[in-house]
């Protein structure tokens, strides 16, 4: 059996995930920020041996919305993957996961924030 420790930061994948306002509800401009930096504490210890999150607002729509760097370089899909691979993930699996954490921390955010709604 081997055995993986955690990487050091700076060679941990970085997912940076870029939130749209409009998934807040209409009040969701004025909450963005705050909620990008309620996902981020929350998401923190989530596969933190390989991954560091980076939730942020999405202010420029040519951006994707999901985006990978390692070392401080974007990379591609397949480059993303192949790191993963390492790590017996894939990006579909992660991109899954990913977004149905997004969502859980929406509705606790709206939970913790009525005026979001």
């Amino acid at each position: 059996m081997t055995v993986r420790l955690p990487l050091p930061a700076a060679k941990k994948l970085t997912i940076i995930y870029n939130v749209e306002s409009g998934c807040l509800g209409p009040q969701g401009r004025s909450h963005i920020e705050p909620f990008c930096q309620f996902a981020q504490e929350q998401m923190a210890d989530l596969h933190s041996d390989f991954i560091n999150w980076q939730i942020t607002p999405r202010t420029d729509n040519n951006k994707p919305e999901i985006q990978y760097s390692l070392m401080n370089k974007l990379l591609q899909d397949h480059q993303a993957e192949k790191f993963l691979s390492y790590f017996n993930k894939s990006v579909d699996e992660l991109e899954t996961f990913l977004l149905g954490i997004i969502v859980i921390l929406i509705e606790q955010y709206h939970n913790e924030h009525p005026e979001t709604n």
